[in-house]
């Protein structure tokens, strides 16, 4: 799969970009608590996706902000993250996590649900 720029703009504008970005600077600075809301309100919502995570989340809270970090800085140029995305579904789809629902991963992103 090969992501041009122009892909971006079918998908956000350059207001939108810059929206998720002042949005996510706004994050950054309390990363540990945004993981830690994300993780609660996920397993809130699907106590099964428990298991799958080892009992101390704090490499995962740091991957996961991390993550969104590059995602959201490679929103202007999707070329630059294709590679890193790649790898993360492969990885996941080892681990079977693809083969949860999503929907509770996309709800414990949401701020208001």
């Amino acid at each position: 799969m090969n992501i041009s720029n122009s892909d971006t703009s079918r998908i956000l504008n350059d207001e939108q970009i810059s929206l998720v970005q002042e949005t996510f600077a706004l994050v950054e600075p309390i990363a540990d608590d945004a993981a830690i809301l994300f993780y609660d309100r996920l397993f809130t919502l699907d106590p099964s996706l428990r298991p799958l995570f080892k009992e101390d989340l704090a490499g995962q809270k740091k991957a996961l902000m991390a993550t969104l970090k590059i995602a959201v800085k490679g929103l202007t140029n999707l070329a630059t993250i294709e590679s890193a995305v790649q790898q993360l579904g492969e990885r996941h789809a080892r681990l079977r996590r693809h083969a949860r629902p999503l929907r509770h991963r996309r709800r414990s992103l949401a701020v208001d649900p």
